[in-house]
């Protein structure tokens, strides 16, 4: 048991660290308002991917992977959040000479709300842990092994989100996003852009 559960803790790594809106989100948060926010960010980002591994686990994402009314819905609102974020940052890009200021209590909740909506608006999630957790599961498992792996799911991603922000706060790297924030930001409202414009295509194929 202990080998499967490192073959698919290193899966969740791989999963967890791909170019994503989590990510996206979670280091441009990081960079522009510091640690806290940052921390309840991925706070926010690992509750949100509770609710997703609950739904993987019970296998709702079937539901989601085979289509219909709910899967188009989840879709377009995860689009227009998506777009809704990008158009936050593009606004940030007119705005000159921005400073880090203390991460107010409403700072930590917006962030923990922006990490939260991000990811469980995210459809991929719940299938991709579906998928991903199907190989592990069988008959010769006990009961609580799939909950196991939910937790492995929730913990991991959270501690390594944690350390990213972390890293993030390196003075070397908050020089460089002090220098370029204006084209850091734009970058991330076209790249968020880009994952809502693919979200919408995708609704042609289901």
């Amino acid at each position: 048991m202990a080998v499967e559960l490192l073959a698919f803790a290193g899966v969740m790594v791989l999963g967890q660290f791909s170019p994503g809106p989590d990510m996206i989100l979670l280091t441009r948060i990081s960079l522009a308002e510091g640690a806290s926010a940052g921390y309840w960010a991925a706070t926010g980002v690992a509750c949100g991917l509770c609710l997703h591994a609950l739904l993987a686990i019970a296998g709702t994402a079937q539901l989601f992977a085979a289509g219909g009314a709910i899967s188009v819905a989840l879709r377009v609102f995860s689009a227009a959040y998506l777009l809704y974020l990008a158009w936050l940052l593009f606004k940030s890009t007119k705005a000159s000479g921005q400073q880090r200021t203390a991460t107010s209590g409403r700072a930590k909740l917006t962030g923990f709300r922006a990490g939260f909506l991000c990811n469980v608006l995210n459809p991929k999630a719940v299938v991709f842990l579906a998928a991903a957790m199907m190989p592990f599961m069988s008959a010769k498992h006990p009961s609580w092994w799939p909950w196991l792996l939910g937790a492995i799911v929730v913990m991991q991603g959270w501690l390594l989100w944690l350390l990213w922000v972390k890293m993030l706060q390196k003075p070397r790297i908050q020089a460089v996003y002090a220098r370029s924030q204006h084209f850091i930001n734009l970058l991330f409202a076209l790249v968020l852009s880009a994952l809502a414009l693919k979200l919408v295509w995708s609704i042609q194929s289901i």
